[in-house]
């Protein structure tokens, strides 16, 4: 209410009377109070002030993973670079912590790729306002898609426990989400600037992460001269690459929980 009267002007005394009222001589406030503020003021205030309210769960210190991503995805959803930025190393903490589900080693992935799909996104547009070309931070790019690379590799070479069976596929998706990535970026001439372009991005897929992981069922008897073993590990890199791999919608469902199912039904228009 307070964020809805007088345009909003008086809502941070109202929060403050609110947090202090919950706030007492042995107690604090709980996380869900300031994650349910931080919404509030992102829907109906400035981004800066609900980054600002969201981060008082960090100051509990508390380890709590549940907690802690559903700050990281909160991060995630203001869309700012500092936001998206502590985001990662909010879940880059959560690998630490649970570095036994691979739904924390999805999240740093989620988050990278977001970024750099922002990135690009933002200098095109700059591009487009500014009739010039903008150079693009590809040192930085290039580290968290190969960083992503590593966090999806992981994901997919190691074995988890059976309630998370088939988590390799949205692992595989945005593997091949990320390649597209690179891909547009390796073809974009504008890349090649003052020395910045592809050589400092990763390669569209990563084999040498992979390819130590492949089954060799089918393989022949193996070739001990290096232009056969070079050969072989690249086969294996690509068995698990889609090359008519075409997204046109992609909807991330992100839980926090552990020992919780969550399903979504997409109802197309055509019934």
């Amino acid at each position: 209410v307070a964020l809805q009267q007088d345009s909003g002007r008086n809502w941070k005394q109202e929060y403050i009377t609110l947090r202090n009222k919950i706030n007492g001589p042995t107690s604090m406030a709980p996380p869900s109070f300031f994650l349910a503020c931080a919404r509030l003021v992102l829907k109906h205030a400035t981004t800066v002030d609900a980054v600002r309210i969201a981060t008082n769960c960090l100051e509990l210190n508390i380890d709590d993973v549940q907690m802690l991503r559903c700050v990281g995805y909160f991060l995630l959803s203001t869309g700012e670079n500092s936001g998206v930025n502590l985001a990662i190393r909010i879940f880059d903490k959560v690998q630490e912590l649970q570095p036994c589900e691979p739904q924390s080693y999805l999240d740093g992935a989620l988050v990278r790729f977001w970024k750099a799909h922002k990135s690009i996104l933002k200098r095109q547009n700059d591009e487009e306002n500014n009739g010039r070309d903008v150079i693009c931070n590809f040192e930085e790019l290039g580290s968290d898609i190969r960083k992503c690379q590593q966090l999806l590799s992981h994901v997919l070479t190691h074995q988890w426990a059976d309630r998370f069976t088939e988590v390799e596929w949205p692992a595989l998706i945005l593997l091949h989400c990320v390649a597209d990535l690179v891909k547009d970026l390796n073809d974009d001439n504008i890349s090649n600037m003052d020395g910045l372009g592809p050589s400092s991005l990763p390669p569209e897929w990563p084999i040498s992460d992979l390819a130590p992981f492949q089954s060799f069922a089918d393989a022949p008897a193996p070739d001990t001269s290096t232009s056969t073993t070079q050969t072989n590990t690249q086969e294996q890199g690509l068995l698990l690459r889609c090359n008519k791999f075409d997204l046109a919608l992609m909807v991330w469902l992100g839980w926090d929980t552990d020992k919780t199912d969550i399903d979504l039904h997409v109802k197309e228009p055509s019934g």
